[in-house]
């Protein structure tokens, strides 16, 4: 009796672990149909305005070792990039960044993912100290953090307001951009994002 009890209690987690891996493996995978796809674009404020257009190539800085080291894009050509603009005194961006920062912890391997900060300072070591305290003290390490201090990249580039992210090919040219918040934990935002880079 005690044994075939030890065996029912092996056997029962067991059976319950395979019915679980067999059903995943059967679940439908996240599909977008072009009409919803073009829906949830336009919920996402999505423009290709700038598509197909050099990004411009003035300089920022990247936060590396503790010091803000001078960037262009073009020092990210060879692999798609994501551009996310955001500030710490932006309300929408604070709601938005813990899911960016899972997105960049789960897909920075396939893009450049940059959290380009347009927090303003005369100095770029002050800006440096403010944002990266702030990213350390809310968790978000897992992007490149920019920074953008005297907000003339993003002039250049033509933003209207924050957050907004723009994506870039390979080759440095916009692809599209985003104005506004992006559910980055939404498998059909993630979807439609693949799909743009396709």
């Amino acid at each position: 009796m005690r044994r075939e009890f030890k065996i029912g209690m092996f056997l029962a987690p067991v059976t319950l672990i395979m019915f679980l891996g067999i059903k995943a493996l059967f679940a439908p995978a996240t599909t977008v149909d072009e009409e919803e796809k073009s829906e949830i674009l336009q919920e996402l404020n999505y423009s290709q305005s700038f598509s197909n257009t050099a990004i411009p190539q003035l300089a920022f800085h990247i936060s590396q070792n503790g010091k803000p080291i001078e960037k262009k894009f073009a020092d990210f050509k060879g692999k798609p990039t994501i551009v996310h603009i955001w500030a710490t005194w932006c309300g929408p961006c604070q709601k938005e960044m813990p899911l960016f920062n899972k997105f960049a912890s789960k897909y920075g391997s396939s893009f450049n993912i940059l959290g380009l900060s347009v927090d303003m300072s005369d100095n770029v070591n002050e800006a440096h100290t403010k944002v990266s305290s702030h990213c350390k003290e809310k968790g978000y390490t897992s992007f490149d953090l920019a920074l953008d201090h005297t907000v003339s990249l993003s002039k250049a580039l033509q933003i209207t307001g924050v957050p907004t992210t723009i994506l870039l090919n390979a080759n440095g040219k916009e692809i599209g951009r985003f104005n506004g918040i992006v559910n980055w934990n939404d498998p059909k935002v993630l979807k439609i994002v693949e799909s743009i880079f396709a």
